[in-house]
């Protein structure tokens, strides 16, 4: 089984100017529980990956996010699916799992 990830559109906003100014940190909505999160570079960069490829599997998102990073690939998948995880529990994600 596969999962998709799709952005949920009430949670997050992306404006490319004030993401730079902020060096691509940003907030998002907790839909759950009604609090706005922090989010670090890394996970903005997720974000990001997933609403511009609404439906895209973590393999994918692996892939795309491991051509910048200096983690290794260990590393690199705990953290991402973690976060991707956490995300999801606090409604920013939303994830549809796939027969394959």
């Amino acid at each position: 089984m596969q999962t998709k990830y799709f952005l949920n559109p009430l949670s997050t906003l992306f404006h490319p100017e004030i993401d730079s100014i902020n060096g691509f940190k940003t907030i998002v909505y907790n839909v759950n529980k009604k609090e706005i999160l922090k989010i670090n570079k890394f996970g903005y960069q997720i974000l990001k990956i997933i609403n511009d490829n609404p439906g895209i599997y973590i393999d994918k998102i692996y892939y795309k996010i491991l051509m910048d990073t200096k983690s290794s690939e260990t590393e690199l998948r705990n953290k991402m699916s973690k976060f991707l995880e956490e995300m999801t529990n606090r409604g920013v994600l939303l994830k549809k799992d796939e027969q394959e």
